[in-house]
């Protein structure tokens, strides 16, 4: 991954980690993709990274499952992806819940709809709660998206086919 990441990009990294090094190279992919804005540039540019991972990791002869659950926000807009390089293997979990606000009372938490905009986005690796109808789950290779007003939509993970 250091030999692909532009000096800024390089520079920019504190520490050895693999987020770290996967989020400069996200960082290097949103700064060229022009032709998006808010959570679409970013959904490109996050597919974009997890096609280059994955071809290195073919071109390496890596054959475990990779997980990868992903979450990136520009402070308007979020997209978070629920992610695994082989269908046979198991993904880690994400949900979603969309409401008015996220409410504790006497230790029962819940998301509160009490008129049709959403004013409250919660994305979660693991459900906070048993409430099945507060969460969401998002599809294996999909992405949900968080726009500025709040607005949820999911959508599939278009990766390179070379890369898989």
């Amino acid at each position: 991954i250091v030999r692909a990441l532009s000096d800024e990009s390089f520079t920019w990294l504190q520490g050895q980690t693999d987020s770290q090094h996967l989020f400069a190279l996200f960082l290097d992919e949103i700064k060229v993709e022009s032709n998006a804005v808010g959570k679409f540039k970013i959904l490109t540019a996050l597919q974009k990274t997890i096609s280059r991972i994955n071809a290195w990791s073919k071109a390496a002869g890596i054959t475990e499952p990779s997980t990868l659950n992903l979450a990136v926000t520009d402070g308007q807009s979020l997209v978070a992806t629920r992610y695994v390089n082989r269908l046979d293997a198991k993904a880690n979990t994400l949900y979603y819940s969309a409401g008015n606000s996220y409410e504790c009372h006497d230790g029962v938490c819940m998301m509160k709809r009490t008129n049709p905009e959403d004013s409250c986005v919660l994305v979660v690796s693991e459900k906070l709660t048993d409430i099945r109808n507060d969460w969401n789950e998002v599809a294996v290779n999909h992405a949900v998206l968080v726009d500025e007003d709040l607005k949820v939509s999911i959508a599939p993970l278009n990766l390179d086919s070379k890369s898989q």
